[in-house]
């Protein structure tokens, strides 16, 4: 019934309202019943479906032992179920499923085909369990009425149904009674007062006096009324103000923004003037530090030229803000690809966050085009900006920077970007104020990191002419996040581009790690359609070597496992023929380390934090190409006949030693020369080595003190296991007659001592790393001359005058020259892992002390004096020789005496050592 618009509330309540509900209550109890008896109906045939199973199992025992009388019995049970009509079994024979026989109860044989179409069957094969066998001896058919289900449900239905519509409409009229007195009556005077004013302009006031909802409703109108009233005559009165306020309010604006013009105008000039001079500062600076200094002089004009990069960058800010102020910024609007700007930032910050231990982290949305039109350099801008203040205020944890695309077209792009941290956090107080000029989160902030508080305000005002807004999500000591968005248009060529799939040679590539930066690593190799395998650790890769097939390779972050890149590489070496290529995930400052070069430890490329596409793929096409590209043995300045001019043929040596200063230097020389050569840290690596192929290797060099299992143990267990077979030189700092005999006695063939001697390297191993020549001669030819040359000078004083027997000269520099003259290039690779390798030992040195952990003392001495002499630091060697005999001695006090002598030695030789690089750069 359709209602007409000036139709009563009663009338429009019956028929829209109370009707339509009472129609639907009565519709959905009949579908439900219908709906409960299917449900009834299913679960009786399910009760049935298990009473028939639980049968079977029964008459599995009577069934096998031919047992009629139980069989018959146990079927007749069927029957007292109300449901069963029926039911059948069906007879096999045990071994062949053969029908031997069929028995039945109830009404099976009166059922005709039609009849049968009306009921339900359900059915269980019968099983005996032989000898562990399943045996099928028999089928059960069972078939059951369910048809009468429900009936009752129906009935009681419809019975109360009728109680229902009684009910409902005794509520009707009350209900319709009681809202014409309470609600209709005071809603209809309402209307009144309505009308009054509309037709007299005169407001009533309603008379009813209730406490209800109502009555407060009417007492809310009634002062409506009233205030309204008052409210007119006041408006009047405030509108001939308003009028004289506007008039002196544009006057006043006028004068503000002359005056900001003009202030605007002079910042932007001076701050260009003063750039001027500035550049010509950091311009000489560069140039002088280029020059011939001493280390005080360097350090002075790096002081200079850090000041002057500070202010400049000030006044950089300066200019900015005062060309924003001033309406006088211009942005470019250029093609330029979006991966170089993501790389910019890379390179630009994780410098800064590797100094601070911080990860830093890139999630690039693969849908962004590569080729967009705007202005790059302002795009920077902002990002280096964000993500310089995020590793300022983040001590420890991480900084992301994600990018994506929230929108695009064929002309239009909209990326939205989030710069999060996990550092100091603002206050919602200061957040309010954040993106004012001149402005930082609290005064202490400035005093502690510096800045103007300039930079988020020219990073709000190129954002909005970017198209974009910022914003700022952020709690105290909870981090913070940065997110903008820009609109940048498409280049011509970019719509439609997609990452493209990237092709390899490798059946598998591996991720090992477990941290933000191998889970950015899974999704950017995703991108280029790779799925890789994932390791948390290296031992679940090794535990999976049988997927290790062909071609592999395998990211492996340093930092994330338990076990180092040499043994990783060499367990695999051990357990699989896969031809692997390793990719060490490194941050910065891990980059420059020797042991993350390419070419050691089976290292085919490197791949630097933070992980991005291109670096990827750049690393995969490096790997793949490795083989062709990988520079020729012997093809360096040292050639194969600087010895005496017969050729080496790549004869293999094993390099055993612990210092990464040690290992770089014996590679660069052997391989130089023309040997093979592999590198292991222990004894142990170098045992596991050869276990996998005796035969690899013409010689090893052994050093003697190291972790883990050191030379001696190791020259023990490889003479018990292959004799004589494979020639042993030692390599030891403790340059004595004894230390020389001991390492004889024990089975080696030669020995040398540190600091590695060029040409006395290559004379040793010319003697006896000859491929298919494993014993000869043997060690006894070795001549009283090279004993008495073992023999060292007196290192056993105990008092400070000890010093005065050492050269006062840091590091002999024309003695370094002189031992690698044939291949100076790799002097500053030498120094660079000198000063990384050494510069925390005081802090490891004290810590172990700390924790009265002598045998790491001793070993740090020990190492401090090969990397030493490594670098004909003469002076710094012979201390830490003084040192290593005191821990030797178990002197603790001595050694707890003459520890600053060394400490004080070490820093000269560090702070010359950087000098010498700098001007060797210059």
């Amino acid at each position: 019934m359709k209602l007409s618009s000036g139709s009563s509330l009663v009338t429009k309540f019956l028929f829209a309202a109370a009707l339509p509900v009472l129609i639907l209550l009565v519709v959905a109890n009949i579908v439900y019943v219908f709906l409960k008896i299917e449900e009834l109906r299913d679960e009786r045939l399910h009760e049935m479906e298990a009473i028939a199973a639980q049968m079977a199992a029964q008459l599995a025992v009577p069934l096998w032992q031919f047992d009629s009388v139980t069989v018959d019995a146990l079927l007749k049970t069927m029957l007292e179920t109300d449901d069963v009509v029926c039911a059948r079994l069906e007879e096999l024979e045990s071994f062949g499923e053969a029908r031997r026989g069929e028995r039945s109860v109830g009404r099976c044989s009166e059922l005709s085909e039609s009849d049968a179409e009306n009921y339900n069957r359900v059915s269980a094969s019968v099983v005996y369990q032989y000898e562990g066998d399943l045996l099928r001896t028999g089928y059960l058919e069972v078939i059951v009425d369910v048809s009468k289900v429900g009936d009752e449900l129906m009935a009681k239905l419809l019975s109360e149904l009728v109680l229902f519509v009684i009910y409902v409409g005794i509520f009707m009229v009350g209900f319709i009674v009681a809202l014409r007195a309470t609600v209709l009556r005071p809603l209809l005077k309402v209307r009144e007062s309505i009308d009054v004013f509309k037709s007299e302009g005169r407001r009533q006031p309603v008379e009813w006096h209730s406490a209800d909802e109502l009555g407060q409703f009417i007492s809310a109108y009634n002062d409506s009324l009233r205030q309204t009233s008052d409210a007119e005559a006041a408006l009047v009165e405030k509108n001939r103000s308003l009028e004289s306020a506007r008039a002196a309010a544009e006057h006043a604006r006028d004068e503000a923004q002359r005056a900001d013009s003009a202030k605007s105008e002079f910042l932007a000039n001076m701050s260009h003037e003063i750039r001027t001079p500035m550049n010509a500062i950091i311009g000489l600076s560069e140039m002088l530090s280029r020059t011939k200094l001493d280390a005080r002089q360097t350090g002075y004009i790096q002081r200079v030229k850090n000041s002057a990069d500070m202010l400049l960058a000030l006044i950089t800010d300066i200019l900015d803000f005062s060309k924003i102020e001033a309406n006088k910024l211009e942005l470019e609007h250029t093609e330029f690809e979006f991966s170089k700007i993501i790389e910019k930032l890379a390179d630009v910050e994780s410098v800064a966050a590797a100094e601070k231990k911080l990860d830093l982290l890139f999630s690039i949305d693969p849908k962004i085009p590569e080729h967009l039109m705007g202005d790059p350099y302002r795009l920077s801008q902002v990002l280096i900006n964000l993500v310089s203040n995020a590793i300022k205020f983040t001590e420890s944890g991480e900084v992301t920077v994600s990018v994506s695309r929230e929108f695009s077209n064929a002309e239009r792009v909209r990326l939205l970007f989030r710069v999060s941290d996990t550092g100091i956090g603002i206050s919602e107080k200061a957040q309010k104020s954040l993106f004012n000029a001149f402005t930082q989160a609290d005064g202490s902030t400035t005093r502690r990191f510096g800045g103007t508080g300039l930079g988020l305000t020219i990073c709000k005002r190129l954002i909005e002419k970017m198209g974009g807004d910022i914003s700022v999500y952020s709690r105290e000591r909870a981090g913070s996040e940065f997110s903008f968005y820009v609109l940048l248009d498409r280049a011509s060529a970019s719509y439609g581009e997609q990452t493209p799939e990237f092709l390899h040679p490798f059946s598998r590539v591996i991720v090992v790690g477990e941290n933000r930066a191998c889970a950015e690593m899974v999704r950017v190799l995703r991108q280029v359609k790779i799925e890789p395998m994932v390791c948390a650790q290296a031992n679940d890769l090794l535990s999976n070597s049988s997927k290790l097939i062909g071609q592999v390779a395998i990211f492996f972050d340093v930092d994330s496992g338990r076990m180092t890149l040499s043994e990783l590489k060499e367990q695999l070496d051990r357990i699989s023929d896969a031809q692997v290529y390793v990719i060490p995930l490194v941050n910065i400052r891990q980059q420059e380390l020797a042991e993350y070069q390419p070419g050691v430890n089976g290292i085919v490329a490197v791949l630097t934090k933070p992980v991005l596409l291109g670096r990827v793929t750049e690393c995969l096409t490096h790997a793949a190409n490795w083989d062709d590209e990988k520079p020729q043995l012997g093809s360096d300045s040292l050639s194969a006949n600087d010895t005496d001019g017969s050729p080496l043929n790549g004869a293999a040596v094993l390099v055993v030693e612990d210092n990464q200063l040690n290992q770089l230097v014996a590679r660069e020389v052997l391989e130089l020369a023309g040997y093979v050569v592999r590198v292991c840290d222990n004894g142990a690596q170098a045992l596991a080595m050869l276990a996998k192929d005796a035969h690899a290797f013409d010689a090893i060099l052994m050093d003697i003190h190291m972790p883990v299992m050191d030379g001696y143990e190791s020259t023990r267990q490889i003479r018990a296991r292959y004799q004589d077979e494979i020639p042993i030189i030692a390599l030891t700092a403790n340059a004595t007659l004894e230390e020389k005999r001991r390492c004889m006695d024990l089975g080696m063939n030669d020995f040398l001592t540190k600091p590695i001697e060029n040409d006395r390297l290559l004379e040793v191993m010319k003697k006896w790393a000859v491929p298919g020549k494993r014993s000869e001669p043997s060690r006894n030819s070795v001549s009283l001359d090279d004993e008495a040359a073992a023999e060292p000078t007196n290192t056993s004083s105990s008092d400070a005058s000890h010093l005065s027997d050492v050269s006062q000269i840091t590091f002999d520099q024309e003695k370094l020259l002189e031992r690698f003259a044939a291949h100076k290039h790799i002097i500053p690779r030498i120094l660079n892992t000198f000063i990384e390798t050494f510069t925390s030992f005081e802090t490891q040195y004290l810590a172990a002390s700390e924790a009265g952990d002598e045998e790491v003392m001793y070993r740090l001495a020990h190492s401090l004096k090969g990397g030493a002499a490594n670098i004909s630091a003469h002076r710094l060697s012979s201390l830490s020789a003084k040192l290593e005999e005191l821990h030797s001695r178990n002197d603790k006090i001595a050694a707890r005496e003459w520890f600053p002598w060394v400490v004080d030695e070490l820093d000269k030789l560090i702070r010359e050592l950087m000098s010498y690089l700098n001007e060797q750069a210059g």
